[in-house]
């Protein structure tokens, strides 16, 4: 029984050497992999510090970027809205130009037609003076009656003599206004009374015959 207790003991003792050499190589073996392992993390660990880092200083340089196009498309909208206001009020004033031309135009027809009109009561008023002219000239000459300009243009000035046996030099006068279509007493000496003389006035507008309208001015003044 000594001697297979003895080889039991030896074996045992193989056995466990065996076990205590295995554990120890894993050990080894464990060791060396954690060095590689903790090697591997702190290189690891180094990256990723340095892609923090890298990361961090992008970071800045992009809020840098951000905060500059920020205050490049403030400025953007500062200038259009400068430039929005500027041609406002360029189309206002286009808009005032255009309408202060068509005012402009509109009083250029306006005065091109009074224009048209006044070379037409001309050309009426010297045909009726030239009709009027031989009786006109026998008034001049035998019944004592001078027309003259009376300084004013399209105003006509009428001078009676021979109106009162008592003064036959004594002159009564009267300016006819001509410049419209119907003609007007503007001024008269001495003064005729206002009714009379409106009905003269409103008679040589209805009739248009201007020497019957000087008859009847000279017989007012009697």
């Amino acid at each position: 029984g000594a001697d297979e207790l003895r080889e039991r003991m030896a074996q045992f003792t193989k056995t466990f050497e065996a076990f205590i050499s295995n554990s120890r190589q894993s050990i080894e073996d464990e060791d060396a992999r954690l060095v590689g392992t903790k090697a591997e993390v702190n290189e690891r660990a180094k990256k990723m510090k340095s892609d923090l880092e890298r990361m961090r200083m992008e970071e800045i340089e992009l809020k840098d970027q951000t905060k500059k196009q920020a205050e490049e498309v403030k400025e953007w909208e500062s200038t259009i809205a400068e430039m929005e206001t500027k041609k406002k009020a360029r189309d206002d004033r286009v808009e005032m130009l255009q309408a202060q031309i068509a005012e402009m135009k509109a009083a250029v027809e306006k005065k091109r037609a009074n224009l048209q009109c006044a070379r037409r009561k001309k050309q009426q008023l010297m045909e009726q003076q030239a009709r009027n002219k031989p009786e006109l000239e026998f008034w001049e000459d035998h019944l004592g009656m001078k027309i003259d300009g009376a300084g004013i243009e399209d105003h006509l000035r009428i001078t009676y003599t021979h109106v009162v046996d008592t003064d036959w030099k004594r002159e009564f006068w009267f300016v006819v206004n001509m410049t419209s279509r119907d003609y007007e007493v503007v001024k008269c000496r001495p003064k005729l009374n206002k009714d009379e003389l409106t009905r003269v006035v409103d008679k040589l507008n209805e009739s248009r015959q201007f020497s019957i309208f000087l008859k009847d001015m000279r017989q007012l003044f009697k």
